[in-house]
């Protein structure tokens, strides 16, 4: 079993946030709708933080676990095919890494930044 790291960029606008809802598109359920096409395995991502409904994303970070032999660097592109428009892997030097053991984003302590703005 490997862990890999993904970082994703979405417009929210069609959204109703990150996390998995009964009966709602959210962006976590569309990577794992992607992620278990393309591996043939149940996927769940696990996201170091989440977004609220309509809201967008430049770096969201987020994991999973996978049996799966594709090389690291080939998911983003797959998946990026498989996903809608308004979600994006994005493709940086240090993304689609195979992380070691139970490593998770949520525990390592790093501050997260925000940035609000409001059209009026």
């Amino acid at each position: 079993m490997k862990r890999i790291k993904l970082t994703v960029a979405y417009d929210g606008t069609n959204y109703h946030g990150w996390q998995v809802q009964p009966n709602a598109v959210t962006i976590e359920g569309k990577l794992n709708e992607a992620i278990s096409e393309l591996t043939k395995e149940t996927i769940q991502v696990i996201g170091a933080s989440r977004t609220d409904a309509g809201v967008h994303a430049l770096g969201n970070v987020a994991v999973f676990d996978t049996e799966s032999r594709i090389p690291g660097g080939k998911f983003s592109y797959a998946l990026n095919q498989r996903l809608p428009d308004d979600i994006v892997l994005v493709k940086r030097p240090m993304n689609m890494l195979f992380l070691i053991g139970s490593f998770h984003y949520r525990n390592i302590g790093i501050p997260l930044s925000f940035t609000m703005e409001i059209l009026t």
